[in-house]
């Protein structure tokens, strides 16, 4: 109970106690101006790195149907790593925080052996049957291109198997009051990886490209395994485990249906023409970099901050902290997009137009405009989503995923059918900006009761 007297209103309560979650969360959420430099530079290192990599494949193969198959191929990674990063790592870092060095050492592997026994029985099964449900998901891909998506989507389960274990470290050395260690460590997994593909590339191809982004995720396991102390049998008693699943249960099966926005997207660009994909995504992985690094920078101090102010009950604070880092993230993606109207195309001809022809380049540039609302919309969505995530509260989340994906689902169908690729793109900005709307509208609700239940 916190010192007002007034009982805690948030379900996070229910789960540890108040006192040494609390220090953590606060150590996490208010960060001096240095710390979130640090982490913003080192966000924008492992950006411009992950850049890097996707602008090689590029550059060095061109957009032709081969680079179609491999980022088709990146689908099921992608969508790993959404659900993993936007999901398990929220419910996990609240559930390890407080905890002695021995529990959660002894609670982070029974969490990682419980996931592997459910990840790796998928991922097999995926795997021996790529060869069917893959030309399902890319319906435009023809015989060869269809082929070597298959060879290349079998690589990348390898990556999305590793995922999920790594989110478990993650959480650790956040729950830990460490949010550079991990930062660091992706860092320098991905421009060690840079220097790879720049090698392996033009000597392998796009099979190169497919094994060095699993390359990428096993060294980060690698490096970030320490936090989780030496093996240990799990305990499957251990009370973590159950609550875990009853917060990831409504979480993951919501999650599992709107996470799945690369796979529509995927599944409608396939059918745009050879080289019309990669090129869809190399903006969406543009704008999804910078997504990253604000979410490094912003989102994830302010989600441990949050959670700190539900667990006191101070909604006063809890509401002017979201208001104030949603404009914070709006501010800082409408200068983004400013800049892009300004300089994007040049910088576009600059860096590609030795490789990819003129119409090409054109087509990229009215793609990263028409994306500018999912940047927008991502940004605050981050921040407004994580409120409800630091209340404990999943259902409600889950729940706004699954309309707002339902209606931007028809959005890009309809969009792509009556104007090709930009169509997609602007969809996809309007669903974004719809479902931040949403966001808003219902956490300003919510916090306002929270407000008159306090007083």
């Amino acid at each position: 109970m916190p010192e007002s007297g007034v009982p805690l209103k948030s379900k996070t309560a229910e789960i540890l106690p108040v006192e040494p979650e609390a220090a953590v969360l606060e150590s996490l959420g208010d960060l001096p101006a240095s710390r979130r430099l640090l982490l913003g530079g080192l966000a924008g290192a492992n950006m411009l790195g992950g850049l890097v990599m996707q602008s090689l494949v590029v550059l060095i193969v061109g957009a032709s149907a081969q680079t179609d198959a491999f980022f088709a191929a990146a689908t099921v990674h992608q969508i790993v790593l959404a659900i993993c990063m936007g999901s398990l790592i929220h419910v996990l870092v609240p559930l390890f925080a407080g905890q002695s060095v021995d529990d959660l050492e002894q609670d982070a592997w029974t969490v990682f052996a419980a996931l592997s026994l459910v990840v790796v029985p998928i991922a097999a099964l995926l795997y021996l049957t790529a060869a069917v449900w893959v030309g399902w998901l890319f319906p435009g891909f023809g015989g060869a291109t269809r082929t070597l998506a298959i060879q290349l989507t079998r690589v990348q389960l390898i990556a999305g198997a590793l995922a999920i274990p790594l989110v478990v470290e993650w959480a650790v050395w956040r729950a830990r009051g460490s949010l550079v260690g991990p930062e660091i460590a992706a860092v320098v997994a991905t421009w060690f990886s840079v220097i790879v593909m720049f090698w392996a590339l033009p000597r392998y191809g796009v099979a190169a490209a497919a094994w060095v982004t699993v390359f990428r995720t096993g060294l980060q396991l690698l490096v970030l395994s320490a936090a989780m102390g030496r093996p240990r049998r799990p305990v499957w008693t251990t009370p973590v485990i159950g609550h875990a699943a009853k917060r990831l249960a409504p979480l993951l099966m919501g999650a599992m249906y709107f996470k799945a926005e690369p796979a529509v997207d995927r599944y409608l660009a396939s059918m745009a023409g050879a080289g019309g994909l990669s090129l869809l995504y190399f903006v969406q992985a543009g704008y999804l970099a910078i997504s990253q690094l604000l979410n490094s920078a912003i989102t994830v101090p302010t989600m441990t901050l949050l959670s700190l102010h539900a667990r006191k009950g101070d909604w006063v604070l809890f509401r002017s902290t979201y208001r104030q880092r949603t404009l914070v993230a709006l501010g800082t993606s409408a200068c983004v997009i400013g800049a892009m109207v300004i300089v994007g195309h040049p910088v576009l001809q600059i860096a590609f137009g030795s490789r990819l022809q003129a119409a090409d380049i054109n087509l990229m540039w009215w793609l990263f405009l028409a994306l500018a609302g999912a940047l927008v919309g991502g940004a605050t969505g981050q921040i407004l989503m994580s409120t409800f995530y630091a209340r404990g509260d999943t259902a409600t989340a889950t729940r706004i995923g699954v309309v707002a994906f339902t209606i931007g689902i028809l959005l890009k169908v309809a969009g792509f059918f009556q104007f090709g690729l930009i169509g997609l793109a602007g969809a996809t900005s309007l669903f974004y900006a719809l479902t931040a709307l949403a966001e808003f509208v219902i956490i300003e609700r919510i916090a306002g009761v929270d407000e008159c239940s306090r007083k």
